[in-house]
């Protein structure tokens, strides 16, 4: 008998043991992990539907079906009945046939991989991934275009509109049995992509491949262990705002931190200074906005405290976050997520999340922009119809479960509350720099290198850039119509 308690409390310890070690992120340049109660409350805590829900003990709960309701084949989230039914009646003749999907995500790897298999066994059609690197994306697959192998499945991000639009059939229910007007679609993302009364990209009102509004992360540790008050507590006394973020930053510089923060500023232009240019969707045009005085403005306070060695200013998101070497981080929502998010590696206890800083505190609400991503179906798609309803399946957070998706449920709670705050009046659609320059860096570098006293003059000389962008942008558009 005492063998055997003895081997029992052995496969006890080795299960414990692997259930740490499989739950654990990378601790690589950390300055310490916090329990959950010092991590309670690093997200807003602000009521209304502009802020996460908040219960009376400082906990963020969530009004999505939670990861242990029953149902939902594999994710454990409940699935509504008449969605389910939809994947039921499958036309016979797609039940063997397959999906291709392309794009530069192993998604078959991810937390998530079985929301593919689950979709075969629903409804008979098969899915393989087509791995197409991201900076090649437009090259390559108009190859395969060309070589009639195209895809059936294009992932259309901010960086490719409109260079993709020669790459894609408008989605019609008579060639794919997409409705672009049934409510299970976001009609924000159907106007955004509808040209001359055609749609070519989709999204499900309930889908996180959606992204949400750019916002700020921080590194916890780091920031408690050189008493640096974080932007959670000047948001509590309502002063969240682009001096204290500045002040955040400065403080961190003080202390020694390498980077005090890093703006990424292709989504911050956006948001504070109405961007380098404006996409119209009513009219699917491109205007050049670099002449507005708020976009001068932002310039000059960017360049100012850039100066000062308060702030890096770059062209994506900061890997420095999870090493340890910045305090503070302004870029997109794709931190929010597990892998592949840009921050996966990082102890999910370790980061900080905040909303954007108001420009006065006296302001209504926290500034928001729009990112974007969608879906659409390939010109020369050989199974338009299954994509169909792949694509249906895959846009429904309901299928999958929150903790296969983002980081912890801070991460979630931040994503669903940004995703209500978006603005789609002014969408951040920055293909139109990459219809000339490869690269934003080549773009926005005479910007981000000028001294205040430059800054204006620069701006001239990129605005001209920027006039050429647009006027091949629109013609792209144009030929599409």
């Amino acid at each position: 008998m005492k063998k055997i308690i003895s081997i029992l409390l052995a496969l006890i310890m080795c299960s414990t043991l692997l259930s740490l070690a499989s739950c654990g992120g990378s601790k690589t340049g950390q300055t310490g992990t916090y329990t959950e109660d010092e991590t309670e409350g690093e997200v807003i805590e602000e009521d209304g539907e502009d802020g996460p829900n908040v219960d009376g003990d400082g906990n963020t709960t969530s009004d999505k079906a939670s990861s242990n309701n029953n149902g939902g084949s594999g994710s454990g989230k409940k699935v509504d009945k008449n969605e389910e039914q939809f994947f039921l009646n499958v036309p016979s003749e797609l039940k063997g046939t397959t999906v291709k999907f392309a794009t530069w995500i192993d998604h078959k790897s991810c937390d998530y991989s079985h929301v593919f298999s689950d979709f075969t066994k629903l409804t008979g059609i098969n899915v393989e991934i087509v791995p197409v690197t991201q900076s090649d994306y437009i090259v390559k697959l108009s190859g395969m275009k060309a070589a009639g192998t195209a895809p059936d499945v294009i992932v259309e991000n901010e960086g490719n509109f409109p260079r993709t639009l020669a790459l894609l059939q408008p989605i019609t229910e008579a060639a794919t049995g997409i409705n672009v007007k049934d409510a299970f679609w976001d009609q924000n993302v159907t106007k955004l992509y509808t040209i001359n009364g055609k749609c070519y990209a989709i999204n499900g009102n309930n889908s996180s491949w959606q992204m949400a509004s750019p916002l700020v992360y921080y590194n916890i540790p780091l920031l408690k262990k050189y008493g640096i008050k974080n932007p959670n507590s000047y948001v509590k006394e309502n002063n969240w705002t682009l001096e204290t973020f500045f002040k955040c930053m400065e403080d961190c510089r003080k202390a020694g931190i390498a980077t005090g923060g890093e703006i990424d500023l292709t989504v911050y232009s956006h948001i504070y200074g109405g961007g380098p240019y404006h996409y119209d969707a009513a009219t699917a045009k491109y205007s050049n906005t670099m002449g507005t005085q708020r976009f001068k403005n932002m310039w000059a306070q960017l360049t100012t405290y850039s100066e000062k060695g308060v702030v890096k200013l770059t062209n994506s998101w900061a890997s420095s976050l999870t090493s340890g070497n910045t305090g503070i981080v302004f870029t997109g929502a794709y931190g929010l997520r597990k892998q592949p998010g840009w921050f996966y590696q990082m102890d999910s206890d370790d980061i900080g999340y905040a909303y954007p800083p108001k420009e006065k505190a006296s302001d209504a609400n926290y500034p928001t922009s729009t990112m974007t991503r969608a879906y659409c179906i390939a010109a020369g798609a050989k199974n338009p119809k299954g994509a169909g309803y792949f694509l249906r399946y895959f846009l429904n957070d309901d299928w999958y479960g929150d903790d296969e998706i983002f980081k912890d449920s801070r991460a979630r709670e931040m994503h669903y509350s940004l995703q209500k705050m978006k603005n789609f009046s002014s969408p951040i659609i920055d293909g139109v720099i990459k219809t000339q320059y490869d690269d934003y860096k080549a773009f926005y570098n005479e910007l981000a290198t000028s001294t205040p006293a430059q800054v204006n003059t620069n701006i001239e000389k990129v605005s001209q850039k920027m006039d050429y962008c647009i006027k091949k942008a629109n013609a792209l558009i144009d030929a599409a119509r």
